[in-house]
């Protein structure tokens, strides 16, 4: 690699796991080329309890395989502020971070994108630009209590990643979830296999979702269940 190259791929996959003291990754940009590279083959940063930031990330805009970003309780998205395609799975998991603002640039995950146990997320804000995915699994956020600002652009869900193997949609366990709206009912298909299920306040939107929206998609495909007292059994 040359420092005076201004976009550099590297077919390499990028770990950083299991180290309790780490702060910051920002010391990756001083001895290495991360601050240059464009595409990479994979991100997985996990179980680091006290890191605070990917800025050691920054100028990543393609990841031709997965991300996992998982329990970091001190972690924000700062740092992939400039990714636009994730070609795999995006898992997001274990999270305190407040905010999804900084992934405002992505357009693409080929793969599932899963929103997993995020409890300091009120909305999926900064995911408006995403118009393609693989499958979408939102569960077990505590105080998300909307899909405001981020899905409602996705247009093709193509089935890569599905839950199970099968469903393409699955919103499960969201005690505060109160509206479906901006949901990505755009994507959905005959074909598709959606799960909305053990939300506790979600009701009237499920509904609606399953009587509107979804008018020509098969009851055999849609599982709703155990939501509000007012949503279907």
């Amino acid at each position: 690699r040359s420092s005076d190259l201004e976009n550099v791929q590297c077919f390499c996959s990028l770990q950083i796991t299991g180290d309790t003291e780490l702060l910051s990754t920002s010391d990756l940009r001083k001895n290495t080329n991360y601050m240059i590279l464009i595409n990479v083959k994979s991100i997985e940063v996990k179980n680091n309890q006290k890191l605070g930031d990917l800025d050691g990330l920054a100028g990543i805009q393609n990841v031709t395989g997965d991300i996992a970003i998982e329990d970091l309780p001190e972690i924000t998205f700062d740092g992939l502020s400039h990714l636009t395609t994730v070609n795999g799975n995006f898992r997001i998991e274990d999270l305190e971070t407040t905010s999804l603002l900084p992934l405002a640039g992505l357009t693409r995950v080929g793969g599932a994108l899963a929103i997993m146990s995020v409890d300091q997320l009120t909305s999926l804000e900064g995911l408006g630009d995403i118009t393609e995915v693989g499958s979408i699994d939102v569960r077990s956020n505590d105080n998300l209590v909307s899909f405001s600002g981020g899905l409602g652009a996705v247009a093709t869900i193509t089935g890569q990643g599905a839950f199970s193997g099968k469903y393409y949609v699955v919103v499960y366990s969201n005690e505060a979830l109160t509206t479906t709206d901006s949901f990505p009912m755009n994507g959905i298909t005959v074909d598709d296999h959606v799960l909305i299920r053990s939300n506790p306040v979600l009701c009237g939107s499920a509904n609606l979702l399953m009587n509107s929206f979804w008018s020509g998609v098969g009851a055999d495909t849609i599982v709703i269940r155990s939501n509000g007292n007012s949503c279907p059994s």
